[in-house]
């Protein structure tokens, strides 16, 4: 039996009401009645004549909706057989048992039949997810790479929709996949497949960095970050920020975050490395050597507070204001230990679908901003408070 797709999967077609014919002469006697006489003016004539009768009839009817004329609703008939039939067909070559292909049974959304060939586009999404919104994103693939198809929806909570999470490592949602069949398609080239497209085991993701995604089936991973907050062992929330010391904006939103921690001491913050700009490595580097001297949260202030020079000098500099040892702070600089954990950080960002810094994450939702209101607001949500801290300390 065929599933139901989410409403925005297609609208619902207005039904089409079939004309009934006035009892008069139609264009069809008229036509066979000159034909008798092997006529072929007499039969241009009363063609003519005819289909001027039932212009004349088609104006006067109601302008509620505009019936289908007799032939066009016979083709309309037959078509829709057709189409009836090859899907008929489709399914009786297919294993209904198959609940892992992406070509499965034909989908129905209100009145409108998708073929089977729709179903090379597949968003997976959360139902029960309001601020996982997938059109614009569907619209834009459409118009891209699928031209006459609609997509297929699956639920990720579903059988079918845990089955794609765990094969094709999915992290976040919504999430895009396509078969094989986007190969063909006049706009899929080597650059597409390797930046915009990721080919997973049988299908092709859309690359969660431009794919709008909101919703978090994974969260980061909690053992390689770095903590801060007033009470870290015992916060209940943690605001997770990408964020890169060469990026202006990152250090904008620290005021936002000392803000937050100040308000909310449940919460604590854990550092994600992203790698932007010519000196986020060295920088990222040498925060992680100020944690090992329990100087992180100061030198972090210190890295953002001086942007304008992120050089190993001034980084060296830096660790003798916050009180770090110099010699022990310039080996841990040169050893190159922290590179390989700093840009597996920044790799996997971009399964969580980060495009740009600083993105901030609570709970399981990516934030829209990294304004002040937008934060606390999700952290009581998350907290289920009554009050309105994000109120009540706005003014300071």
């Amino acid at each position: 039996m065929a599933k139901k797709v989410k409403k925005s999967a297609g609208r619902k077609t207005a039904k089409r009401t079939k004309e009934t014919k006035p009892k008069s002469e139609t264009a069809e006697t008229k036509i066979g009645e000159a034909q008798q006489y092997h006529s072929l003016q007499q039969a241009q004539e009363a063609q003519r004549q005819a289909q001027q009768q039932e212009q004349k009839q088609v104006q006067q009817q109601p302008q509620q909706q505009q019936p289908l004329a007799g032939r066009d609703y016979m083709w309309y008939i037959i078509i829709a057989a057709v189409i009836s039939l090859a899907g008929v067909m489709y399914l009786l070559g297919n294993n209904s048992n198959s609940t892992g292909s992406i070509v499965q049974d034909l989908e129905i959304s209100g009145d409108v039949v998708q073929s089977v060939e729709q179903s090379d586009f597949l968003i997976l999404t959360d139902f029960a997810c309001a601020e996982c919104d997938a059109d614009r994103v569907k619209n834009i693939i459409m118009q891209k790479f699928f031209f006459n198809t609609m997509p297929r929806y699956v639920d990720s909570n579903s059988k079918e929709g845990k089955g794609i999470i765990r094969d094709n490592n999915v992290k976040v949602l919504p999430a895009y996949f396509f078969t094989s069949q986007i190969e063909q398609e006049l706009n899929f080239n080597a650059t597409l497949k390797g930046s915009i497209l990721l080919k997973r085991q049988e299908l092709y993701q859309l690359n969660p960095q431009v794919s709008e995604a909101v919703d978090y089936i994974e969260l980061p991973r909690h053992d390689e970050l770095l903590f801060f907050g007033l009470n870290v062992s015992n916060a209940t929330v943690t605001l997770y920020e990408f964020s890169d010391f060469e990026c202006p904006f990152c250090a904008q939103a620290t005021a936002t975050v000392k803000r937050i921690l100040g308000v909310y001491p449940e919460v604590k913050v854990g550092y994600y490395h992203i790698l932007g700009h010519q000196n986020s490595l060295n920088a990222a580097t040498a925060a992680e050597c100020a944690a090992e001297q329990d100087k992180f949260l100061p030198y972090h202030d210190v890295l953002f507070t001086n942007q304008n020079d992120l050089s190993k000098e001034a980084l060296i500099k830096y660790a003798q204001q916050v009180g770090i040892p110099q010699d022990e702070f310039e080996q841990c600089l040169e050893s190159g230990k922290y590179t390989a954990k700093i840009e597996r950080l920044n790799d996997e960002a971009r399964d969580f679908g980060i495009a740009g810094t600083p993105t901030f994450v609570v709970g399981n939702k990516k934030l829209a901003n990294y304004e002040y209101e937008t934060i606390a607001i999700a952290i009581e949500n998350l907290l289920g408070l009554k009050s309105n801290k994000s109120n009540t300390t706005k003014g300071n």
